[in-house]
């Protein structure tokens, strides 16, 4: 592996010539915060709200008793709610959560079985047979709409929100992705007379429409979430881990000319690496100086054939920007300067005649450079890289709100995380 380096004095001022139109490190903003639920249930040993507010509102057991146990989500072990077959969670009174008719319901929960129909939530007091449910592995409100792609499946950890604004629109999403939405017209998703939301039991219209299972966490907003909101709400509470573990950076996306023209008049060509890395965990990180992001950040170059050695990657940034302090989710572009004077392979790579690139190039993030603590989640710290490196495609604590996509081009089925290559062409 090559890593970067403190460069020269003359090397820097090769880069800043090429960076002159543009700032060589640059801190990207986050999206905002949410407002904070009305009511949070942790199941933490019991079923009362983490938040004041909700001490109006009652969420007992329905059918049965429910029970306590460890289970592991997202990689941590924590204390959930279980509860069998016929076995249910009531909450009410609710409609004065909801003044305008609007809200959010968010859901971390697993079924054991997710065939036919599975009922989720009930608004009707268990006298209709409408209602949100899991149809056969696809998140659906009965009658009128379900989603696609069948994303559950049994003893999968899940995250479901179903959002419905003052128009009277309802949405559903499974782990962050739209399932389905409709324009609720005959009030199907407002809770009845009874003023009670239930939770995992079928109603009396039908029967064995349910499955024993356990939930993590339940959210309510008095208000619809956006489909950016939705895509990122946390999973796992973060005051529930550590802070020991509480930290995370991780590469987003590399950035680079994937075709130099080298030739006689042109013998050698400086290009730019552009490395986006993210903070992901709960505390800010700081940068204190040139050899520390040095340490930190390590992009390496790889020759594909024998011709040619690798060009040594300089780190690119300014001295002076230093210290650079990276406050929770935001990112931070580091640019590298490649100098590249030789092919192994003179002829261009084309769909037609693949396979004649020259370079490889990846890069991987060392948290350690910072102090103590070690990286969370290792996985992220590198690209190229699979997107759903944590099966649910979710990062979880520290922050728990990053879908990772992976990292690098896609392959030809569309996935990412294939090889980030260079193509030089000697004329």
């Amino acid at each position: 592996m090559n890593h970067a380096s403190i460069p020269s004095a003359t090397l820097l001022a090769t880069a800043r010539t090429m960076l002159r139109a543009l700032a060589p490190l640059v801190l990207l903003a986050a999206p905002s915060p949410c407002q904070p639920p009305v009511a949070d249930y942790l199941f933490d040993g019991d079923t009362v709200s983490s938040t004041p507010g909700a001490s109006l509102m009652v969420l007992d057991t329905i059918g049965g008793e429910i029970g306590f146990g460890e289970r592991t989500i997202d990689g941590f072990e924590r204390t959930v709610c279980t509860f069998s077959e016929e076995v249910g969670l009531a909450l009410s009174p609710v409609t004065a959560a909801f003044p305008q008719g609007a809200y959010t319901v968010v859901l971390l929960f697993r079924f054991e079985t997710v065939s036919g129909y599975r009922k989720v939530l009930d608004f009707k007091g268990g006298t209709d047979d409408g209602g949100l449910y899991v149809q056969g592995g696809n998140l659906g409100f009965y009658p009128f709409a379900v989603g696609f792609g069948a994303p559950i499946s049994p003893s999968q950890w899940i995250q479901v929100v179903l959002t419905r604004d003052e128009a009277g629109n309802v949405a559903g999403y499974v782990d962050g992705a739209p399932q389905f939405q409709f324009a609720d017209s005959q009030a199907a998703a407002v809770v009845g007379p009874g003023d009670e939301l239930r939770f995992f039991q079928d109603d009396s219209e039908t029967t064995g429409e349910e499955s024993a299972g356990s939930v993590a966490r339940l959210r309510l907003y008095p208000f619809a979430l956006s489909e950016a909101q939705v895509g990122g709400l946390d999973r796992i509470p973060c005051p529930l881990i550590p802070d020991a573990a509480a930290n995370d950076l991780a590469v987003n996306k590399i950035r680079v000319l994937r075709r130099v023209k080298l030739t006689a008049q042109v013998p050698s060509r400086t290009i730019l690496v552009k490395v986006e890395i993210q903070n992901r965990g709960r505390h800010e990180e700081v940068i204190p100086d040139l050899e520390a992001l040095a340490n930190l950040v390590a992009l390496s170059v790889d020759p594909i054939g024998e011709s040619c050695t690798a060009p040594t990657p300089v780190l690119a940034a300014d001295a002076n920007a230093f210290p650079l302090v990276l406050p929770p989710r935001k990112k931070l572009k580091v640019p590298f300067a490649l100098t590249i004077d030789c092919a192994s392979d003179p002829l261009p790579s084309t769909s037609g005649d693949p396979g004649h690139e020259d370079l490889r190039i990846s890069v991987d993030v060392f948290r350690q450079a910072l102090g103590e603590g070690p990286d969370m989640h290792p996985a992220d710290d590198v690209c190229p890289r699979p997107a759903g490196f944590l099966g649910s495609n979710l990062d979880p604590c520290p922050s728990g709100t990053f879908k990772d996509k992976g990292c690098g081009p896609k392959f030809s089925d569309g996935t990412v995380g294939a090889d980030i290559l260079i193509d030089v062409l000697v004329r």
